[in-house]
């Protein structure tokens, strides 16, 4: 029994060289250098920093492995799926499992527990970076002290920020553990005191980490500033929130991408989307308002197993047309395959609709057949011949338009060619209450797969994680909090305006606190749809008031969300270890 209920505090212990020691990674120091050898030199340092990023990049790996499918269920679909503007797809599996019906979100969920002991492993490999660079002996060189604890203490921020989202009130562990202080008594600190260390922690790394990565997918001074914005709103400071976004929009080298830049530029496209493409990713690609950019290519500095494409994208080779599976072929040019885990809410497609005013010549950008999936070209590699369009009543040929969501029937969509029908173009056509068939509109920001490869399940292109346009939005938050409504429309026409959208005047606010944040949350999805930590954000506005009122009202796929959902249980296996002291479970979860 012992043995069974010592996982935490075994993982707890964990340390930054077991990160560090993943074959997949070519950042990887020897597998067998210790802790007293390897935190001897800034060489050593930043070999442990390559060990902590490459467990932070796992929050876009899965949790599961499979040796039909490799890599599986992705970790992010707790924090982005389930809400207002992010169902459940048609198939489920993992952490979508609990966000298709909530009524499985237990506290015996083994996904559950491999979700807290991962970010476990992070706090401790931060740790012990934090612990080992107060070593007197360690010849640093100017700068670089400040800038490995900028690093290391953002980073066990950003832990706890999942942590506390998540769970609440969690443990708190800001030490090195080793063989002599594994603990079997730990508390769950109040997230108000977890907080201030938080503050700490992204305060530092705010004024010590560079405004540009010194390696591709290394953290910046921005990112450690939007973090601050985000978390001084979450505890009532909008003043300090308004503060540190300021820092990062008007004093750092980010500007908003406005035109279009890099290779294919001169092919169709908007400019909001270039920077979603593999190839102009990096600040170094000409990405000018990335923050923080994940690295995955294979043989480089990053690696991993990223999932964000399997499971954004539809599944859409398994739509049935005219009744035919396979009608459609996943190929590179679209982008491959997906597993249809995740799927638009109709509601936050129709607030497209609302930022769009089309007799003026203003369609949302953001909504637009490049930053959206409505339509597929027939090429040589689908499966339409013999078959007639029953729109043209001309046989199916080469270079047809097939229109999503013309489906008068969940089964069969009986007319893939009849545009005036069809939902990807007026999504208030869409079917209410059901989770997707695969012929669906979806996100193309992450709809890249490995060339060649186009039924992988993983994929390994560079990814955007934090941008400018969000610190833009808490920016436009926290002068809304403080009365400055005309402030909050300025910074949100920045956005319309960059994605040729209808502006926004200060009545499209309402005449309450509450009206406004509604009206933020509808410009954070069209803005951030599959990027944000959507529950996050609907939760730091307010539990009940906001993620489980807006949930409920604008996702008919998710099912049985109730009060208590608003957190996830603490793992069972979590409380066995806690062995010398009993500790609580989160309410509703007895």
């Amino acid at each position: 029994m012992k043995k069974i209920k010592n996982v935490f505090v075994a993982i707890v212990s964990v340390t930054c060289l077991i990160s560090c020691s993943k074959e997949r990674l070519v950042e990887s120091p020897p597998n067998f250098i210790t802790a007293d050898v390897l935190y001897t030199t800034v060489e050593g340092f930043d070999a442990g920093l390559n060990g902590l990023y490459a467990s932070v990049r796992d929050e876009r790996n899965g949790l599961n492995y499979t040796s039909g499918f490799g890599t599986i269920d992705l970790r992010a679909a707790i924090m982005i799926t389930g809400t207002d503007n992010i169902g459940a797809g048609s198939n489920t599996g993992g952490l979508s499992t609990i966000t298709a019906d909530w009524t499985k979100n237990t506290p015996a969920d083994p996904n559950i527990d491999k979700l807290f002991l991962w970010l476990y492993k992070v706090v401790s490999a931060a740790n012990t970076i934090i612990t080992r660079a107060e070593n007197p002996v360690i010849k640093w060189g100017a700068g670089n002290k400040e800038r490995v604890l900028g690093e290391a203490r953002t980073v066990r921020a950003w832990a706890y920020r999942h942590l506390t989202y998540l769970w609440g009130d969690v443990p708190l562990l800001t030490e090195e553990v080793s063989g002599e202080n594994i603990r079997t008594d730990l508390v769950r600190e109040k997230v108000a005191t977890i907080r201030r260390v938080m503050i700490e922690d992204f305060k530092y790394g705010a004024e010590n980490l560079p405004w540009s990565p010194t390696k591709a997918g290394r953290l910046t001074r921005g990112v450690a500033q939007t973090y601050l914005s985000e978390i001084y709103l979450a505890v009532g400071k909008p003043d300090s929130a308004l503060f540190w976004a300021n820092e990062c929009i008007t004093k750092g080298p980010y500007s908003l991408v406005k035109t279009r830049y890099g290779a294919g530029s001169d092919q169709p496209g908007v400019a909001f989307m270039d920077m979603f493409n593999p190839g102009k990713t990096n600040i170094s690609d000409g990405n000018t308002e990335a923050l923080w950019v994940m690295q995955w290519e294979r043989n480089a500095i990053g690696g991993g197993e990223n999932l964000m494409r399997h499971e954004t994208t539809m599944r859409y080779p398994n739509a049935r047309y005219v009744n035919r599976v396979g009608f459609l072929t996943a190929t590179d040019a679209r982008g491959g395959r997906g597993w249809s885990r995740q799927t638009i809410t109709k509601q936050a497609l129709l607030w497209y609709t609302a930022s769009s005013d089309v007799p003026a010549g203003k369609v949302d950008q953001r909504s637009s057949e490049f930053a959206l999936r409505k339509y597929f070209i027939l090429g040589a590699d689908d499966n339409f011949a013999g078959l007639t369009n029953t729109a043209t009543k001309a046989p199916w040929k080469l270079g047809d338009t097939v229109w999503l969501a013309t489906g008068i029937s969940r089964s069969i969509i009986a007319d893939p060619g009849m545009k005036s029908k069809s939902g990807a173009v007026n999504f208030s056509l869409l079917p209410d209450g059901t989770a997707n068939n695969n012929d669906w509109p979806y996100s193309l920001k992450f709809a890249y797969n490995d060339a060649g490869f186009a039924n992988t399940t993983e994929s390994h292109q560079d990814q955007i994680y934090m941008r400018l346009a969000e610190t833009i939005l808490l920016r436009a938050e926290a002068k809304g909090r403080l009365g400055n409504l005309p402030g909050a429309a300025d910074d949100i026409n920045l956005l319309r305006d960059r994605a040729n959208a209808k502006r926004v005047i200060v009545s499209n606010f309402g005449a309450t606190l509450t009206t406004f944040l509604d009206y933020i949350l509808d410009e954070r999805s069209r803005e951030l749809l599959v990027e944000e930590h959507r529950r996050y954000t609907l939760l730091r506005m307010g539990g009940a008031s906001f993620f489980y009122r807006r949930t409920n009202t604008f996702n008919t796929i998710s099912k049985n969300l109730a009060l208590r959902d608003t957190l996830l249980p603490i793992p069972q296996s979590v409380i066995d270890a806690n062995l010398t002291l009993k500790m609580p479970q989160n309410p509703g979860f007895n």
